[in-house]
């Protein structure tokens, strides 16, 4: 009897402390993960505090001082010799672009640098450097520039504009595409519109 029950409990020990160890190293790496989810979510919802809190400072400044212009060099007597452009032509081109903003040329889809270079009686490459030189942006950013500001402009003033879907709002400043928008909007103020919009209409409300 001793030389077979022996054996078998020996075994079964060994087996239960085989089982054991097998619980408490899963358990643990249970424990592990769990810690990790956690500690992923809060840094989620850190990251998610922050961006608001960055995203409500953005708006405040942007209401109260909008400070968002392009510093223009407007002074057309001191050409850098890279431009290349006579000094009556700089100031033809600047006082076309001028023209251009007043009547918010830049709300046209269809509006690029060739057809705004034909528009004014000038070639595209000479439009291009004076952009790049006196407005310190590539055109394509200058016109998704003003477009932004126009989108801002009319968010804060006009009750009606601040109705329309982020998708209408994108057409009417001349954006084909709602995200072409988001992404300027984003760049040019720091913030994305949706957010911009939704503090406008809570603060419609109080």
């Amino acid at each position: 009897i001793k030389s077979y029950d022996i054996p078998n409990l020996i075994s079964e020990k060994e087996n239960i402390i085989s089982v054991l160890r097998t619980k408490n190293a899963k358990r643990k790496l249970y424990l592990f993960y769990l810690l990790g989810v956690f500690l992923i979510v809060l840094l989620g919802f850190y990251y998610q505090y922050k961006k608001r809190r960055t995203y409500k400072k953005r708006f405040e400044e942007i209401i109260n001082n909008n400070n968002l212009d392009t510093p223009y060099k407007l002074d057309a007597v001191s050409i850098p010799k890279e431009i290349n452009i006579s000094e009556d032509l700089i100031k033809k081109i600047l006082e076309e672009l001028e023209d251009f903003e007043r009547r918010k040329g830049y709300l046209d889809q269809e509006i690029t640098l060739q057809n705004l270079a034909k528009e004014i009686n000038t070639n595209s490459r000479y439009l291009s450097k004076v952009v790049n030189y006196y407005k310190n942006e590539s055109f394509t950013h200058y016109i998704n520039n003003l477009r932004v500001l126009y989108a801002l402009d009319e968010l804060k003033n006009n009750e009606v504009f601040r109705k329309y879907t982020l998708k209408a709002i994108a057409n009417e400043v001349g954006f084909k595409k709602s995200e072409s928008f988001s992404n300027a909007f984003f760049k040019k103020t720091g913030i994305k519109p949706a957010f911009f919009l939704k503090k406008l209409l809570e603060s419609e409300m109080k």
